[in-house]
């Protein structure tokens, strides 16, 4: 899966998202191309638990890239981190494309911003994927 994602992933630098990834909703890896650093079993829990108002996964603290993140909001189809080692966070989004988008974004109040990117993202994801 990682070769055909490979490429959809230099579209997700845009104004506000600098770096993203793709995992499919069983949490596995489809696209890294920045070798981002991360645990594979938190980034699993947190995909395939964290997509529901009353997520279990609510509160966690997980590593991406040496920066640390706290998942602060869930719902059906995004879940929000902060990031407590710096400033931004993740917005991590599901297409009805069995994928999860993930996003990174580095500037503090840039959050809402960063989930419209998200949400066009998928979008164009959606349409021609």
């Amino acid at each position: 899966m990682a070769d055909t994602w490979g490429p959809f992933v230099p579209l997700f630098v845009r104004e506000h998202i600098k770096e993203g990834l793709i995992f499919g909703d069983d949490g596995t890896i489809w696209a890294n191309p920045k070798a981002l650093k991360y645990d594979e079993a938190d980034l699993k829990d947190i995909i395939t638990q964290g997509f529901d108002f009353v997520s279990p996964v609510r509160g966690k603290s997980f590593f991406l890239d040496n920066k640390k993140y706290m998942i602060t909001n869930t719902t059906d189809d995004f879940i929000h981190c902060k990031c407590l080692s710096g400033d931004g966070g993740i917005v991590i989004r599901k297409s009805t494309k069995k994928a999860c988008l993930v996003g990174v974004y580095a500037e503090v109040g840039k959050d809402k911003l960063a989930v419209a990117e998200m949400d066009y993202l998928i979008k164009y994801l959606e349409d021609n994927m």
